[in-house]
């Protein structure tokens, strides 16, 4: 079967792992960051980027590639107190956009995730494909985060998806 949607390779972005006590993150980013979200398995926006809330004290900050120069200075990884982690992961994730009638229907046999039991705005790690994934939901269009190896074969099974 084949499934009414478009997927879209997205071109490299500005990505970071982030770890820590909340409290403790909030202070050490001083406002560089989007506003926390609020529910786990979540995200937040605004016009720096998009904070997913991917795991207990995790949390993945993208934005544009245009931006990761100021963000590594701003964010100072190197100079983080011992209770923060801020790693440079660009280079780790590649991101497919997923579009069209039935977005939510290849989501769904692509990964384990119950999509319907998900909140409008996800991102969580699971699967798709048989692989580490990050979903994350979006307005009426999904996307999957894979590892950077593994993209070519995320990539071909969408195609055969769509058909």
């Amino acid at each position: 079967m084949s499934y009414s949607v478009s997927a879209t390779r997205m071109p490299l972005c500005s990505v970071f792992d982030l770890k820590g006590r909340l409290d403790s993150l909030e202070t050490w980013s001083d406002g560089i960051l989007p506003e926390f979200p609020k529910v786990p398995n979540s995200y937040a926006s605004d016009s720096n980027g998009e904070l997913y809330w991917v795991g207990r004290e995790h949390w993945l900050m993208r934005a544009s590639i245009e931006t990761e120069e100021s963000l590594c200075s701003s964010l100072r990884s190197g100079e983080a107190p011992t209770d923060v982690s801020v790693t440079l992961v660009s280079d780790a994730y590649v991101f497919f956009e997923i579009e069209g009638d039935d977005a939510k229907a290849l989501l769904a046999i692509a990964s384990p995730l119950d999509i319907n039991a998900m909140p409008r705005k996800f991102a969580t790690f699971t699967e798709a494909f048989g692989q580490h994934a990050l979903p994350i939901g979006h307005e009426g269009s999904f996307e999957i985060a894979a590892e950077n190896s593994y993209s070519p074969m995320i990539e071909d099974c969408l195609s055969r998806a769509i058909g």
